[in-house]
């Protein structure tokens, strides 16, 4: 394995899990917007 790999790794890793992160929030605040106005 390359020297640089679990470097790599580690950056995609976080990237994605910062993905994670704003797509959790967005959707449960589509969700709540939902429940509390009943518009989306």
């Amino acid at each position: 394995m390359p020297r640089w790999a679990p470097a790599a790794l580690v950056v995609v890793v976080v990237g994605l899990s910062g993905l994670n992160f704003v797509y959790s929030y967005l959707a449960g605040d589509s969700g709540a917007k939902l429940v509390w106005t009943g518009v989306l």
